[in-house]
């Protein structure tokens, strides 16, 4: 099950096929992974360390963090035809994090006892 993408856009407007413009994606999808068109590994601007790393290297350089240093949330989950919520699994006893920070439609269903927990997102608004 992969995902289509039916139409790129910049500011609101196509991106046209002589316009050049870069893909942000990991390792595998650079690579040629997953048959993504144009990704094969010939043409990686910039290969940098995996976002695991970027974000711990982040916080060990910030040791106190109050809600006032984290960037403004500069991304949405786009609206999706769904038969139902999208469930994970996370760190238990998080949900009023995401509330806080305006993502209003995610629950925890189950505290597993080890930590973790799963939890459902409703994606269809």
């Amino acid at each position: 099950m992969g995902q289509r993408i039916t139409k790129l856009t910049y500011h609101g407007k196509p991106v046209t096929p002589e316009q050049p413009f870069i893909v942000v994606t990991n390792n595998y999808r650079a690579s040629g992974g997953g048959h993504f068109p144009g990704l094969d590994g010939s043409n990686i601007v910039l290969d940098a360390d995996g976002t695991r790393e970027i974000v711990s290297q982040w916080l060990q350089r910030h040791h106190d963090i109050t809600a006032n240093d984290l960037p403004t949330r500069s991304w949405h989950f786009a609206p999706l035809k769904t038969h139902g919520p999208v469930i994970f699994t996370a760190a238990a006893g998080k949900a009023d994090i995401a509330q806080s920070a305006g993502l209003k439609n995610i629950h925890q269903l189950q505290d597993h006892g080890d930590g973790t927990a799963t939890y459902a997102i409703n994606l269809a608004h």
